[in-house]
Order: structure tokens, then C-alpha cells, then sequence
């Protein structure tokens, strides 16, 4: 499955894998830039964050400033003879206005690595959201069927590992958690021991 978003002069190609996601982005004449995101490092909490226009905010600053310096300089007097610079005094109440007028919402989802994925919302938020929605059912069907199933073949403790990790992001149900964690306790017969969680193994 594939997803394209076109912001300005970037582009972004979004396709679902196997394994996990890859982004292509495509800005002005550079190369493309590729990346692969596993689905054991996308995690599932999507932020929605609002850009603004920066500029819009500096230029509001600078020409308050300006204008405060000019009418510091000038008499009442003055003041009245020159009516254009009172008009100056509303620049920075519209570049006020145009940083908080162009709001650019975008979902970011963070991965353990550190790096964020983001998504485009403005232009076509209900075809991010189904695509959003796809991703994750995609992430936890997969890491389901890799971490979830129990196996002699695999530790003991990297399977209680898994089955936490499982557990902690809401991909099987506390039912389901005790279910498994009851057949892998009979397949092995070990005694009793604490579990610590660790990140999903990739053996």
C-alpha cells in the first residue's frame, strides 16, 4: 500500500511493507531521501502538532519594535502631522494576524530510535487518518504474529518478554496475555521467576 503527499516543493511517498515502513521524500532537485522504519521501533501514539510560519511572528516583532522606536522620537505634535505612522502601527497586528491565520497541523508518531514520522494533515486529513489506521493495523497484526505465538523453539524468557511487550502496547488483551503466558508455562514446567520486559527481540 502506498500513500503520496505533495507539501510545497516536498513530496513523500509512503509504503506499507512487510516488515515495516518505508518513506521516500523528494525535495526541490536533490536526490531522494529513503528511510525504513521496522514496526518493532513505530510506536502508537500519533501527536498532532500545529506549525506556524515563523517569519509571520519575527516580522510582527520587528516592526513593533520599529514602530515603537519611531514614536518615541516624535512629539504629540508631530504625531498629528503625520498620520502614516500611526498606520504603521497596525503591521504588527497583521503579521500577528497571518502567523496565527497559516496554522500546518501534522501527526507526528515518535519511534524508539528518536526519529519522527510525519504526516501532512491540512490537504487531506481523512486520507492520513485511514492511512494512519492501516499502519497500525498492519504494526500490530505483524508484531502479533512474530512475538506472539508460542514456541519451544524460543526462550522462556524472551517469550514472557515478548508477550509484556505485547501486552504494554495494547496489541493482545490481558486475556489473551494470560492465555499464552499459561500454555508457555506448560510447555516449559520452569518455576516460578519475575519477568522483566525488554524491547521486542529480534531473534
Amino acid at each position: 500500500m502506498e500513500f503520496t503527499q505533495q507539501y510545497g516543493l516536498i513530496k513523500r511517498i509512503y509504503i506499507l511493507q512487510e516488515g515495516g515502513l518505508r518513506v521516500k521524500t523528494y525535495e526541490d532537485d536533490q536526490l531522494p531521501e529513503e528511510k525504513h522504519f521496522p514496526f518493532e521501533v513505530i510506536g502508537k501514539e500519533r501527536t498532532l502538532i500545529i506549525h506556524h510560519q515563523k517569519g509571520y511572528l519575527l516580522g510582527a516583532g520587528l516592526t513593533l519594535a520599529g514602530w515603537i522606536l519611531l514614536i518615541t522620537n516624535l512629539d504629540r505634535a508631530e504625531l498629528v502631522l503625520y498620520p502614516q505612522v500611526m498606520l504603521l502601527g497596525f503591521l504588527p497586528m497583521v503579521f500577528g494576524w497571518l502567523f496565527f491565520r497559516n496554522r500546518h497541523p501534522r501527526y507526528h508518531i515518535l519511534t524508539s530510535t528518536g526519529v519522527s514520522i510525519e504526516f501532512f494533515v491540512e490537504r487531506d486529513p481523512r486520507k492520513v487518518e485511514n492511512f494512519l489506521e492501516e499502519l497500525m493495523y498492519k504494526r500490530n497484526d505483524y508484531l502479533k504474529r512474530k512475538y506472539g505465538t508460542v514456541t519451544s523453539y524460543d526462550g522462556y524468557q524472551e517469550q514472557c518478554s515478548n508477550l509484556e511487550m505485547l501486552l504494554n502496547d495494547d496489541i493482545i488483551t490481558p486475556e489473551e496475555y494470560q492465555d499464552k503466558m499459561t500454555r508457555l508455562n506448560k510447555m516449559f514446567n520452569p518455576q516460578p521467576a519475575s519477568r522483566i520486559a525488554y524491547p521486542y527481540s529480534h531473534n
